[in-house]
């Protein structure tokens, strides 16, 4: 009975096997590759339909401050609703901790003026200068 055992297990290894690691290793550096060549954007929170302008360019500056308003006029910053005060006051801390900031407002092609010059004011006035809209190509 022992010998019956040992002449199947005899059998069963000498069987051709696949090996999976070259495959595991090319898994891991695709892997690497793609993050590595990715480019992260930081996300606002919500789903806004930018305007279309031919005239845009791409912002130099790695801090930026991103502001999106949405069509019905909402403020969001980093995912959170916010008012127009807070606006103001997340604006002055950005500034403060970051010499060389720019504020890139992204505002939904249904959104008013009003509400898109209101926003523009606020981050003028806690001390960035330098604000970009965001457009569609």
């Amino acid at each position: 009975m022992f010998q019956s055992i040992r002449q199947r297990y005899i059998k069963q290894s000498n069987e051709l096997a696949i090996d999976i690691a070259p495959l595991i290793d090319v898994v891991f550096i695709l892997l690497i590759f793609f993050m590595v060549t990715a480019s992260f954007v930081q996300d606002t929170g919500i789903k806004v339909e930018t305007p279309w302008a031919s005239s845009g360019t791409q912002i130099q500056s790695s801090d930026v401050l991103r502001v999106s308003i949405s069509a019905s006029g909402d403020i969001y910053v980093s995912g959170d609703k916010i008012d127009i005060t807070t606006l103001q006051t997340i604006s002055t801390t950005f500034i403060n901790n970051h010499a060389a900031a720019t504020a890139l407002i992204i505002p939904d092609t249904n959104t008013a003026s009003g509400q898109l010059v209101s926003v523009i004011d606020s981050v003028k006035l806690s001390g960035i200068n330098t604000i970009a809209i965001a457009t569609t190509p």
